[in-house]
């Protein structure tokens, strides 16, 4: 995070981690005036509960509640985002959460970088952040035009890191067709080629295509 971005006063709901972890994240978040812990030991199930009205929601779960969150996201939490803790996570897992919509973080990383992570994750963002200090943000277009379902689909694809021959096959679609549609989804989300979209959830899709 820059000097340059507003803090955003950001709520946290922590999931049920071992005490010592508990203690230490508590710690960590409480010495943040811009983070405010609104409960903790909150099983992964409860995230849907009415936690009160607040702009940035986000939740802390373990590495082995990864199913459940996203299963939890994709239902429609109230959660404006979600942050796995995994003890080594690699690239490759990373990337796989990234494209569910939840950032991933090391639990070795320093006090400053999770605190950082918690404030970019509650603007809306999604990181990963390996244990040795590789990071992968997304910045999730808030608005973005109409998506066909072809565009949609092939959107699904390229945000789990596929290659254009990969598409076609499982599509049973021409590769110069594949790229034409991956044309129109760079296009409408303004990004520059297929590795910015790695990660990306799809927008909504045009009812009239």
């Amino acid at each position: 995070m820059t000097g340059a971005e507003k803090v955003t006063k950001v709520t946290v709901v922590l999931g049920r981690f071992v005490p010592v972890m508990a203690r230490g994240l508590l710690d960590v978040l409480g010495d943040d005036c811009g983070v405010c812990v609104l409960a903790s030991g909150v099983e992964v199930s409860e995230l849907g509960c009415d936690f009160g009205w607040h702009a940035s929601l986000v939740a802390i779960v373990g590495e082995a509640d990864e199913g459940a969150i996203r299963a939890r996201l994709a239902a429609g939490s109230s959660v404006t985002g979600a942050v796995v803790i995994a003890r080594d996570p690699s690239v490759e897992y990373g990337m796989r959460l990234l494209a569910a919509g939840v950032s991933c973080m090391a639990w070795s990383l320093p006090s400053a970088d999770m605190l950082a992570m918690v404030q970019r994750v509650g603007r809306g963002r999604r990181v990963f952040m390996s244990a040795d200090g590789r990071c992968v943000e997304r910045r999730y277009p808030s608005c973005a035009p109409d998506l066909t379902p072809r565009e949609a689909e092939v959107l699904r694809h390229l945000s789990e890191g596929k290659s254009f021959a990969v598409i076609a096959r499982e599509l049973k679609i021409g590769i110069r067709t594949v790229h034409t549609y991956a044309t129109g989804v760079y296009r409408k989300l303004d990004v520059r080629g297929k590795q910015e979209l790695v990660g990306m959830p799809s927008p909504r899709v045009s009812k009239a295509a």
